[in-house]
């Protein structure tokens, strides 16, 4: 733990070190307090231990972007990209909105996000037509052609409008923050930083193995007490890496000896959703 670091007892990861600053101007604030009255999940009337929320959640997210990005500069060699990985832009945006990725989730977590893309005039696109005007001419939409969640979509707009005055001084980049958070990648990338960008919007919002499912996979079967997959999320972190295949190109992989975690991983997600968020009683 470094100086002007406080810890957070967390039974999942254990103790998690935040810097003073962050919990000042990020986690001290009401936005991200209210997280710790929102439930993680719907699955209390099945698994009634299962009290878990948001702001822990959000913190575990934290914990494991650190530790992957750490872990992605020690194992990258290329110097390019290790440049890249080691600005201020990329660090402070990426482990901020590793933070901050639910600070807009609504009431009773999943349940009622749909209510953010509700209006009285017009078409059902609140949450996105406010992420627009944050964001104008910029396309926020996954590769795949589907739009973000709506509260990833309220998440960036929260983050963007009321914490511009903590961002700036970080050098944090608000689109590049917007997009790990929603998960839209640049569709088109100019050059080797944005592409670097997309790697690292992968590793928090991404379609295979990103902090945010390690730390609700982990978490879900802890609170609910459910015989999953054991997943070695160490031996899972050490294997990260960027690779340039060719000049200007950036791909994130994991090493041949982490393929039997990648394997738990997909098993441990696809047991929690066929055996707890899908069970008929949650």
């Amino acid at each position: 733990m470094g100086q002007g670091e406080k810890l957070f007892k967390d039974p999942v990861h254990g103790y998690i070190s935040v810097p003073s600053d962050y919990c000042r101007d990020f986690i001290d604030t009401p936005i991200f307090q209210r997280l710790r009255h929102i439930e993680q999940t719907s699955m209390r009337p099945l698994y009634p231990a299962a009290r878990h929320d948001r702001f822990i959640h959000s913190l575990g997210v934290y914990h494991l972007g650190r530790r992957v990005l750490d872990q992605l500069t020690q194992n990258t060699s290329d110097p390019e990209l290790l440049g890249i990985l080691r600005s201020d832009r990329l660090r402070q945006s990426f482990l901020v909105a590793c933070l901050m990725h639910d600070c807009g989730h609504a009431p009773f977590s999943h349940t009622c996000e749909g209510f953010y893309n509700y209006s009285e005039a017009g078409t059902a696109q609140r949450a996105y037509t406010a992420l627009a005007e944050a964001f104008p001419g910029q396309d926020f939409r996954v590769q795949d052609g589907f739009d973000p969640a709506p509260h990833e979509a309220l998440s960036a707009v929260v983050l963007t409008r009321f914490y511009a005055d903590a961002l700036r001084p970080r050098q944090c980049d608000p689109e590049l923050m917007a997009r790990m958070i929603t998960g839209c990648t640049y569709p088109s990338p100019t050059d080797v930083r944005q592409r670097v960008d997309n790697c690292l919007i992968g590793l928090l919002n991404g379609s295979a193995v990103d902090v945010d499912k390690l730390d609700y996979v982990l978490r879900d079967t802890w609170a609910s007490g459910v015989r999953n997959t054991s997943v070695d999320v160490d031996r899972l972190i050490c294997a990260v890496c960027l690779h340039a295949e060719t000049a200007g190109k950036a791909t994130t992989c994991f090493r041949q000896s982490a393929l039997s975690v990648i394997q738990s991983v997909v098993d441990a997600r696809n047991y929690l959703y066929e055996w707890v968020y899908n069970h008929h009683t949650v």
